[in-house]
């Protein structure tokens, strides 16, 4: 399937999700990354602001609460990891953001996704954002947060897609190019 084709197919499924799906799931998804090694050890973490029914990284905001926590700001063709504060205002893409930005620099990036496969590639919502800012910072390590569903066996990747360090779903961790039950 080609990647327009993936991208329709996953957020028709993923809209059709109910409140208590998403928060049900989201759940089950968060407590496994709270348990993540990577997780644990990192100081600062930048999540996203979730739109369409995505994994929601807000379901338990207690798991940040000994890291510097922040969200993405978009500028130009970037985005930028901004402390998380009030007030947010909705961007043009209907994504909230905060109004200013105290810029931070992260150790880890939860990256949202329409579709992952087990070589930890994604496809987005089609922009670039999240390729470019981790092509940019290398050294920020990089979990992709999902619905089990949403995981398949191949992307074809083009040239400037970027391969995520892990993807965590409800059931699942895929590193390094497996997959295997999750057994944190």
């Amino acid at each position: 399937m080609e990647k327009q084709d993936l991208r329709k197919f996953f957020l028709k499924r993923r809209d059709k999700l109910s409140k208590e799906e998403v928060y049900s799931a989201s759940l089950k998804i968060m407590d496994n990354v709270s348990k993540d090694s990577y997780f644990i050890q990192s100081k600062s973490v930048m999540i996203y602001m979730p739109i369409r029914n995505e994994a929601d990284p807000f379901v338990n905001i207690d798991i940040y609460k000994d890291k510097i926590l922040s969200v993405p700001k978009t500028y130009k063709e970037d985005i930028m990891p901004c402390l998380y504060k009030e007030p947010l205002k909705v961007s043009k893409y209907g994504i909230k953001e905060p109004v200013g930005c105290e810029e931070i620099n992260i150790d880890l990036c939860l990256v949202p996704g329409v579709c992952f496969d087990k070589h930890l590639y994604r496809i987005g919502f089609g922009k670039g954002y999240y390729d470019r800012f981790l092509k940019k910072h290398k050294s920020v390590y990089s979990i992709g947060i999902c619905y089990d569903f949403q995981i398949v066996d191949d992307i074809e990747p083009e040239t400037h897609d970027v391969r995520l360090n892990k993807i965590i779903s409800e059931n699942y961790v895929i590193e390094g190019g497996y997959r295997w039950n999750l057994s944190l």
